[in-house]
């Protein structure tokens, strides 16, 4: 937890006073906190906890068959701390979703694994959407919640801190680093690369001007290219 907060001074007491707000005194409870001056890009956020960071990769073109991977999951620490993460989001209320018009809830809870991720349900809405099946809406829940896990376990692999904003090089490092970037389309590699996203389609006629000698076959892939590049130039 971070947060932001407005000094009292009394410079002849030699004194700097915080009150921060309930929610925040779990900060204090270790005793020592770190205290830094204000970053730029937080000066108009009001005082009280820093929210957390928004994700673009969360909803970017392209990413999607790495997000629904099981083996990516499997990777992450699998799927026993996903259950745990929404678990956690859900602060014992029961995430059937607001369009669900039974209004009533069971003391206990477990979780429902859809074709999407997983949800945090009462005994009670888990029987009803097990006998249903899910809804569109508990689908994109349970999405929304295993892709930012996703995220966050990526962000914590590369030892940044939990507010750290992920880049599209940072996930593709991680992928190639442990076996997931096959996960990965050409074109999400070649924009992580900042080269052309895209290979021009073969025409059946060129210009003297434009032979080029650029020849890739039909089973090229731009991962299988960096893969051979990268053993080229490990030490024997």
């Amino acid at each position: 937890m971070k947060a932001i907060l407005t000094p009292d001074i009394s410079p002849a007491m030699g004194l700097v006073i915080f009150k921060p707000s309930k929610e925040l005194l779990p900060l204090f409870e270790n005793g020592r906190v770190v205290i830094s001056p204000e970053l730029p890009h937080l000066k108009n956020v009001a005082s009280g906890p820093i929210p957390h960071a928004k994700q673009p990769l969360a909803i970017k073109r392209g990413l999607s068959s790495f997000f629904a991977a099981d083996e990516v999951i499997k990777k992450l620490g699998g799927v026993g701390m996903l259950v745990q993460y929404v678990k956690g989001l859900a602060q014992g209320q029961c995430q059937a979703t607001e369009e669900d018009e039974d209004k009533y809830h069971f003391k206990y809870f477990c979780e429902l694994h859809t074709e999407c991720g997983v949800v945090w349900l009462c005994h009670h809405h888990d029987n009803h959407y097990r006998d249903n099946g899910a809804t569109e809406a508990l689908n994109e829940l349970a999405q929304t919640q295993r892709i930012e896990w996703i995220i966050s376990r990526i962000i914590q692999a590369l030892g940044k801190d939990p507010d750290h904003t992920l880049s599209l090089q940072e996930l593709c490092w991680w992928a190639f680093t442990h076996g997931a970037a096959h996960f990965l389309s050409d074109y999400v590699l070649r924009e992580a690369a900042g080269t052309a996203t895209r290979m021009e389609a073969i025409k059946s006629e060129y210009k003297e001007s434009e032979l080029i000698v650029d020849s890739y076959d039909q089973n090229y892939t731009y991962l299988a290219d960096c893969c051979s590049q990268y053993t080229a130039h490990q030490p024997e």
